[in-house]
């Protein structure tokens, strides 16, 4: 980390773990899709969900009871397979059943529920942290 100021949060980060916790379950869920797509044909929409939602709540009991940075990478992985799973066959189970005056609806409401839940997660970490992330912008 390379600070122009000690005790302040203008900072750039520069670390290699921590770039490769971000990017972590993005990458996990890029390189799940072609495996997700196919087991989606094979198994099935509803099984896919349910594989996928299995895998995301390992990641976050992982993730959760960590005490390793390997160990939370892991979980932020796993966290990012069932992300991709989830992401490729919710839509697709949605498109075929629900009903078509309905189908734009349930759409919108995943896609607003996956924000809301966004918005959840950085009220929580407001919550135990504090503004100090405001620091950053003023």
């Amino acid at each position: 980390m390379i600070c122009k100021e000690e005790g302040t949060l203008n900072c750039k980060f520069n670390n290699l773990l921590l770039s490769l916790y971000t990017s972590s379950l993005y990458l996990a869920a890029l390189l799940v899709q072609p495996t997700a797509s196919l087991l989606t044909s094979k198994c099935g929409r509803k099984y896919t969900i349910l594989f996928g939602g299995i895998v995301f709540l390992c990641g976050a009991v992982l993730t959760a009871g960590t005490f390793s940075v390997s160990m939370l990478i892991s979980g932020r992985l796993m966290l990012g397979f069932g992300v991709g799973f989830a992401i490729q066959s919710i839509h697709l189970f949605i498109s075929e059943m629900a009903p078509l005056r309905h189908r734009g609806t349930l759409e919108l409401l995943f896609e607003l529920m996956v924000i809301i839940g966004f918005l959840c997660d950085n009220l929580a970490q407001t919550s135990i942290n504090g503004f100090e992330f405001l620091k950053i912008y003023l």
